[in-house]
């Protein structure tokens, strides 16, 4: 430990970045493996070169990917009602909303999901945004409401048919058909999780 302290303070003393602070601290103490070190300083490496507002996206795609939907929900909030900043693409906030609508539907907040998914439409125009915002509105909308708004637009009733031939191929291949009840049942124990 002695000696790690005396490499701390040589670059502290060298004005060495926080990054290589990190790196020493956790190289020194012999936990990750130098294939996890690598991946780790490479992270490090990434974040840096980074905005404040992308290393928060980073951040709460992070805790999406581990299953925290909570958290990353609200970091994903946190930018897109936070002040906006203008040395990043516009189209950075859309893919934000995008990911909040993707974590709103992991979470059966279908309303929610769709409505960002819209946002996240009108800011990058990107028909992938419209199939998100089709399944959601799905969810939650009664059918026919569903049904007159997808009828009422060629690029929607479009990207309904094949979202609904990618829902039909998904069932084929699953041989388990859950009740309404179940499913309600599952939604709720989810929610609580």
């Amino acid at each position: 430990m002695q000696d790690l302290a005396v490499k701390l303070v040589e670059l502290i003393r060298n004005h060495g970045s926080v990054e290589k602070f990190v790196v020493l601290v956790l190289h020194e103490s012999r936990i990750y493996t130098p294939g996890e070190m690598a991946h780790i300083q490479n992270v490090l490496e990434k974040l840096k070169n980074q905005k404040e507002v992308e290393r928060q996206k980073y951040k709460a795609d992070k805790l999406m990917e581990s299953g925290e939907l909570e958290s990353a929900i609200l970091v994903y909030m946190s930018i897109v009602n936070g002040e906006k900043d203008d040395s990043v693409d516009k189209r950075f906030y859309g893919r934000v909303s995008a990911c909040l609508a993707g974590a709103y539907g992991r979470a059966f907040l279908y309303e929610e999901s769709a409505r960002m998914y819209e946002k996240a439409y009108k800011i990058c125009e990107d028909n992938k945004m419209l199939e998100g915002y089709l399944y959601a509105s799905s969810r939650y909308m009664p059918q026919d409401e569903y049904q007159k708004m997808v009828m009422g637009n060629e690029i929607l009733l479009e990207i309904d048919n094949k979202l609904t031939e990618k829902i039909e191929k998904v069932r084929e291949n699953i041989n388990i058909e859950p009740s309404k009840e179940l499913f309600e049942e599952w939604k709720k124990e989810y929610r609580r999780a």
